[in-house]
């Protein structure tokens, strides 16, 4: 088994933030992590956000058309409490517009942070809200019984929760939606809405003063809405199962990718995280899959059915299956997973999930290419700090190199005429740590290039062998928001390993929609082209680089040349200038000292008199 490393990065930082004015997603956390949150606090009920059709019979509902059904309360400051919206375009995000529940026309419950005066990409206004049912509900004889509601929102940092007292409000049980380190969702949005699903058996069942709370905090950040509808309390049938994640890999020994090139295939796996919602224990529980080339159903077979659930635990429980269709050809893959058990299912709805894998001739992805926003920074004017986003990749076969990598800008990226790069970090398995292997030149950013993908190529291939695990970075320099270059993001991201690495964060996330950054293994990608480059002169990366202090820079001649290496900061000032004088043909290398410079990005260049070639280098301190 091959150990995947996702928590070590050997790279040296400064502190910076996150940028508001497009509220990129914040750290979301581990799912280890996570598991660990619940743990540590019984009464805090790890939530299911995938889409459920509850079947059993519904006990009290409402969809919020009557205000007078509801109490509210705030300690916002300014004053600032729910709504009852009956316009379902007024959810402020547009991919979440309009408001996608039943009965949105008739109203809504919605709070938004982001419009509120004085709030808006402001922080310092606290926004605190309750809305509880007025009159309590009486479940008197129903001992299993659900909480279901519609919810919309785009996450920022915001605790989002809903409390339910058995005892009319003497005590309170917390289950948890959002909060401020994290998102349950797939990046910061939900679905359309997300159907939420709580099993309150424990605090409400047959009990007779039932009241329900929504509870929103901002967190005195710059929070973004809450819109819900549709609540009901319904009863749990006897057999239910439900499907509330996938995985199209064994992740315990690979990524989950959307694309995968042909010669880096590799049996497709699947796993099914598995819950329980029905109200007698179920037993092998497991999954059916069915794997389709666009033409015929190529693969089908089941994973083993060897697990119990038991109900009212809200343990959620995965399958994995590991031996099954190798793609032998490109094209698209459809995959369907169907949840599964010894007993007949009250509702299958919510037991299928369906994916799709493309095998191409060269581009490997994390992204399935749909959008969510970008990942960006908002620097200081004064700032030299250095932003990077990318995700990773694990080679699983020899004979490849890469030749270039594909980013999509995103379409809010106000940085025209401003520098970005990629580059290439390998992880050294002896320390568990990351180190920086190749970068691109410079790819100044064209008006016609915001909103498109850009293909950015290395000088060289770089050579990936079987067990190199691989992260691929888009990146750019500081300076005013003006200057800003942001990377789109969006797409499956279930077990994404996104590598996010700036000056202030250093680490990996989970849960979170993976940025556009794309490898190409085919060498058609470099802008090179087949032909070799006709330069006499080759220049290689520094090392070590980032560095402090004194760093080693390599060159190549094919000629006898009279060169030169110039040093510049990002304004263009020469900073060094190392004469080489007259050289045979062969490879060299000199050094550099950094110990009189400030810590940020610089630039060097070698030099014949009649071409150059250049690359970057990052000082710490």
């Amino acid at each position: 088994m091959k150990k995947i490393y996702a928590s070590i990065f050997a790279i040296s930082l400064v502190s910076a933030g996150i940028a508001q004015s497009e509220k990129s997603a914040a750290l979301n956390t581990m799912a280890s992590q996570e598991i660990t949150k619940y743990e540590k606090n019984p009464t805090l009920v790890k939530p299911n956000t995938s889409n459920l059709v509850e079947k059993g019979a519904v006990l009290w509902s409402d969809d919020f058309s009557t205000p007078a059904n509801w109490t509210l309360s705030n300690t916002s400051i300014p004053a600032l409490d729910w709504s009852f919206e009956t316009d379902p375009a007024a959810i402020p995000v547009s991919a979440l517009s309009p408001m996608g529940s039943a009965t949105a026309a008739n109203g809504y419950l919605f709070i938004n942070s982001d419009g509120a005066v004085g709030n808006a990409d402001n922080n310092g206004t606290p926004i605190v809200v309750t809305a509880q049912n007025a009159t309590p509900i009486d479940l008197t004889g129903k001992p299993a019984v659900v909480l279901t509601f519609a919810s919309n929102f785009r996450w920022w940092q915001e605790d989002r929760t809903v409390r339910v007292s058995g005892d009319n409000g003497s005590t309170w049980t917390d289950f948890e939606v959002s909060n401020g380190s994290g998102s349950p969702a797939s990046g910061q949005n939900t679905n359309n809405p997300t159907m939420e699903r709580f099993d309150i058996s424990a605090v409400a069942g047959d009990s007779a003063q039932v009241l329900v709370q929504f509870v929103y905090n901002d967190n005195d950040m710059w929070g973004w809405y809450w819109a819900v509808d549709d609540v009901a309390i319904v009863e749990k049938d006897p057999y239910d199962i439900s499907s509330t994640q996938y995985f199209a890999t064994d992740i315990t020994n690979d990524f989950e990718y959307a694309m995968v090139p042909l010669t880096q295939a590799s049996p497709m796996s699947f796993g099914l995280d598995v819950e329980n919602i029905g109200s007698n224990n179920q037993t092998g529980v497991g999954f059916s899959y069915d794997i389709n080339d666009g033409s015929s159903s190529v693969s089908t077979g089941s994973a083993a059915n060897t697990i119990t659930l038991a109900p009212n635990t809200g343990i959620i429980d995965t399958v994995f299956e590991t031996t099954t269709y190798t793609p032998a050809a490109t094209g698209t893959y459809t995959y369907t997973l169907i949840a599964t058990s010894d007993n007949p299912d009250s509702d299958m709805s919510n037991n299928e999930h369906q994916g799709v894998l493309e095998i191409t001739n060269g581009v490997w992805s994390v992204d399935n290419g749909a959008l969510d926003g970008s990942w960006s920074r908002l620097f200081d004017a004064d700032s030299t700090a250095m932003f990077r986003v990318g995700n990773e990749f694990l080679v699983q076969n020899a004979g490849d190199s890469i030749w270039s990598i594909d980013v999509e800008i995103a379409a809010s990226s106000m940085g025209v005429g401003e520098p970005f790069f990629v580059e290439i970090w390998k992880l050294d398995a002896g320390t568990g740590s990351y180190n920086q292997i190749s970068t691109s030149q410079d790819h100044v950013l064209t008006a016609n290039e915001v909103g498109q993908w850009v293909n950015v190529d290395f000088d060289n291939g770089i050579e990936i062998t079987s067990g190199d695990q691989i992260l691929a970075f888009a990146g750019h320099y500081g300076g005013s928001i003006t200057q800003r270059i942001s990377f789109a993001r969006g797409g499956k991201g279930s077990s994404v390993r996104l590598a996010l690495q700036d000056n202030s964060i250093n680490g990996f996330i989970g849960k979170s929609a993976p940025p556009h950054v794309r490898l190409n293994l085919n060498r058609s990608s470099n802008n090179v082209g087949i032909e070799e480059n006709t330069l006499t002169m080759e220049l290689g990366q520094n090392f070590p680089n980032p560095f402090n202090g004194v760093t080693t820079i390599s060159y190549t001649l094919t000629s006898n040349e009279t060169i030169a290496i110039e040093v510049t900061d990002v304004t263009g000032k020469v900073i060094a200038v190392l004469n080489q004088g007259t050289k045979a043909a062969g490879s060299y290398t000199t050094t550099f000292d950094s110990s009189n410079l400030e810590a940020g990005v610089y630039f060097y260049t070698l030099s014949n008199g009649t071409s150059s070639t250049t690359k970057s280098m990052t000082i710490t301190k």
